[in-house]
This record gives structure tokens, sequence and C-alpha cells, in this order.
């Protein structure tokens, strides 16, 4: 493999994931994400996939929510969603996110986890989302996302401030096995760090002038996910198992690529649907995404291409990440793809309706371009790989390369919950991890607590930026993905 030494911008890495995707064209979401090897095409709608012109049937929607015991009529800040909740089958966890209020009651105070729910019963963290910081039980009305009275500017992450005796400390956050609210993975990954005052890349203005030319479809800056239909089927859902969940074993089809997939058993939460289905059968063809989180063995799995028939399961590549483990820049090995064609965990990237209400996203956003307009056969970190299937120019973006949204940028003309996704990708910025149309991933709203409709952000609701409105962060070594193999031994169990 061919090396072009430029530096080295990420410092440590954390947690792990499962996902799975073509080897040879990965990942998308319309014609350029590709399904099926040596294709740049793949199998999906004329808008641009399988969940973005797809399907909006049904659902199943008391089944798998992330807390459906409790109240949700009650103010933001004065009763809450979810008070006491139970969390059912495939859920996130148990007592809702908001006991008690979004400001008032903390992040999960209560409940207990029901079926096969969500993670800890009681929730993960028992302050408020205002002042004295993310955990500490201010209200929504002096700080709903830190900023202003003991958040993360004057209080700290480690002394008031988001996640109150988290990460910052040394400790553990009070997240999802470690990671700190609002992140997959422990702080130490390079989704989950700030870029906001990170130095340019030297291509910068060029590979930005590049797809300011070049990327004029009509899906640019659209996200893929939210709609305004109940129990809608567009985007990738992410579950939550536990100790009882059913792990099942599948057959291999030949999206699964052997060593950078993993054969182990896929725990399948009741009542549970795949990316654009219903249920677990891929009747669309589509990419059929399957994400379930399990909080209680610390594992993310993420499988591409997922088939569950009446009578059997079939599967395409799986990656099983530990989300306890402290991944080195390689991840899960140089070469080796996942569900992603990065090579990244999609989880950790997505963001969600919850987010949104809760005012903040803490963590990169994925997104994703076609495959003819990213740089040929190059990566850069934190991808571990890329696809025969790009083509474009040196001066395209390769697989990996992160931008954020100037700081320049007037963020005024935006509705409010667009502000949010706005200033998450300020601070965080956004990691190309995948070839397809529709440019930024949210997660479906099936399973979480708040709804698209609610919050009240839609598909369009970002088109109206321009390239010129960003700019690329170091980018690092470039990696070449000629004679590139991937190296490693698969999760069998």
């Amino acid at each position: 493999m061919r090396r072009f030494p430029v530096g080295w911008l990420i410092l440590s890495w954390g947690l792990v994931i499962a996902v799975g995707c073509s080897k040879e064209s990965e990942g998308g979401d319309g014609d350029d994400g590709g399904a099926g090897p040596s294709s740049a095409g793949g199998a999906a709608t004329s808008s641009g996939g399988a969940r973005t012109g797809g399907r909006g049937t049904g659902g199943v929607g008391t089944t798998g929510g992330r807390a459906s015991g409790g109240s949700t009529g009650s103010e933001a800040g004065n009763g809450g969603e979810a008070t006491g909740g139970v969390a059912p089958d495939g859920g996130r966890p148990s007592g809702g996110r908001t006991t008690g209020g979004r400001g008032s009651g903390g992040t999960n105070s209560g409940g207990t986890a029901g079926g096969e729910g969500g993670g800890p019963s009681g929730g993960q963290a028992s302050g408020g989302r205002g002042s004295g910081g993310r955990n500490t039980g201010g209200t929504a009305a002096s700080g709903a996302a830190g900023e202003s009275n003991g958040g993360e500017v004057s209080g700290g992450a480690s002394t008031g401030g988001a996640n109150t005796g988290g990460i910052s400390a040394g400790g553990a956050g009070t997240g999802i096995c470690g990671a700190a609210e609002g992140q997959l993975f422990d702080a130490s990954h390079p989704w989950n760090q700030r870029i906001d005052t990170a130095q340019l890349d030297a291509e910068s203005a060029t590979i930005i002038a590049y797809l300011q030319a070049n990327h004029t479809s009509g899906q640019r800056f659209r996200i893929d996910g939210p709609s305004d239909e109940t129990n809608n089927v567009y985007g990738i859902v992410v579950q939550y198992a536990d100790a009882s969940t059913l792990r099942e074993a599948f057959t291999r089809t030949d999206d699964f690529y052997s060593p950078d997939c993993d054969p182990a058993p896929i725990p399948v939460p009741s009542g549970g649907f795949i990316e654009g289905e219903t249920g677990y059968e891929c009747e669309s063809d589509g990419d059929c995404h399957l994400v379930v989180v399990d909080p209680v063995g610390c594992r993310l799995y993420e499988m591409w291409r997922a088939n569950r028939t009446s009578s059997e399961f079939f599967g395409g590549c799986q990656a099983v990440w530990d989300l306890t483990e402290p991944y080195q820049p390689t991840l899960r090995g140089e070469c080796c793809t996942s569900a992603d064609a990065a090579g990244l965990p999609i989880a950790a990237h997505m963001f969600d309706a919850d987010e949104i209400y809760a005012g903040e996203i803490r963590h990169a956003i994925r997104f994703i371009l076609p495959n003819s307009l990213m740089r040929d056969r190059i990566y850069v970190r934190p991808a571990t790989h890329s696809t025969p299937a790009t083509s474009g120019p040196d001066s395209a973006p390769p697989y990996g390369a992160r931008m954020r949204l100037k700081a320049s940028f007037d963020p005024s003309g935006l509705k409010p919950a667009a502000r949010v996704v706005a200033e998450a990708l300020k601070n965080y910025g956004m990691i190309l991890s995948d070839g397809g149309n529709l440019t930024f991933t949210a997660a479906n709203d099936r399973l979480t607590t708040h709804k698209w409709a609610e919050v009240d952000l839609m598909p369009g609701d970002l088109t109206s930026l321009e390239w010129t409105d960003f700019e690329v962060v170091e980018l690092g070594t470039r990696y070449s993905f000629d004679d590139c193999d991937c190296d490693r031994t698969p999760i069998a169990e």
C-alpha cells in the first residue's frame, strides 16, 4: 500500500460496532451507493434509494419504542416523556429519555426495563439538561443545551458542565457503556471530538471548489431519514437489545466478505425492523441495514443486506464493534470494510429526533457522496477502506474526509431544528462514510421518543447550503486502496 505522509490529527480511540457492506461498491442510499459487487449502482428507488421514495406503510409503533411507558402529553419542561416508563422490545433505555421534563428531572431517572428493552433500568443519569450542566438537575429554560449557565462553556465537562462525572475527569461517561451522553464509544474516538478549531487541510479550497462545481444533484444536502409520516420506513433504524434478546445465526450471502465481516450471531429484537422495511424481510432489495446496540454486552452490531424470512435468516457483511475496546486508528483493521464503505460505525455518526429535541448533537455526522465524486481509491483517517467504485479526480475528497461548516456561516435563515444540525456541523463536522445520493444520514424515528414531525425537521431543510459554506480540516496521511488487503480475525461469537 502506498502512503503519502501528511500528518496525523486524531488521538486515541475507544468503542466498537458491527457493520456490513459490499466490498466492491459499498453503501449508499441511491443509484450510486451499490448493493452488489463490482457495481456503482444499487437496488434503489428513483428518488435515491429504498428509503427516500419508498413505501410509507405501517411499521410497529408500539413495540420497540425507546420509552413507551409513561406520559407523553405533558410539557417538555414539566412532566416529560415516559416518566417511569417501561421500554418494550427493542427500545432504548428504561424509564424514558426525560423523567420529569426535558430540563427538570434528568435523563432517564426512573423506570424499569421491560421485556427485550433497552439498557440499564433506572436510566442513565439523574440530572437535568439545563443549568448546572447536562446532567445536574437544571431547568430547560436556564440553559437547555448547556450553553449559558453552568453548561459546557462555563462549567466544563468535569466541573458541572456536560456529563458531570464523565470522561473529562478520567472516569466513565453516563451514556451507553461508559460513553458520554449522546455518543457511542468514548471521547477519544475522532467522531466524538470537536474540530471547530482544527487546522485546515492544504487541499481544502481545491476540494470545496471541485464539489461546488460538480455536486449539483437535486439530492445535494438532503437528509435521509426525516419524514412527517407516522411509522414511516425511511432511514436506518437503531434498535436496542438486552440479555434476553434472541441471538440468531445467519446464512452468509455473497455480500459477506471474509475476513472483513463478522459471522457472530446477531441479536434480533422482537417486533423490530431493518432499514426500509416494516419487519426483518428485505422485500425492497435495498441496503436493508440491521443495526442493534447491546448496552448490556457492550457491543454494536451492524449488518448490511440483512434478510430474515419466515424460514431463514440471510446476512451480508456484519461488523461487530466492542463498545469498551480502545480502538487504534485502524479500527477493525487496515483495508477492512464494515457496513459502511469507509469501515466506520454507522450508528456513531447518525443523529436522531431525540437529539434535535434536546438541542444538541455531540458527534460528527455521517455524509455520503456519489462514488464518481470521490477520489479514486484513496482514503484518509478515520476511514480504513475505500472501494473500486470511486472514480473522482485528485481534486475530489477521499473516503474519510472530514469537513465542517464555516464559523462565519449565518444559520438564522434555517428552521430551529436545522440550526441544531448546523451547529453540530460547525463543532463536530461531517465524515465522508459511504457512496450514495442523499448527503446527510439521520435515524428513522419509529423507536425514538420524539418524532421528526414533532421537532419539525424535514429532508429538504438544509438544501439552502452551498459547498462554499464548508471547509476541509486536516486530512492526514493519504492511503492508497490499491493492493490493500484486510487482515484480521473475524468475531465468531
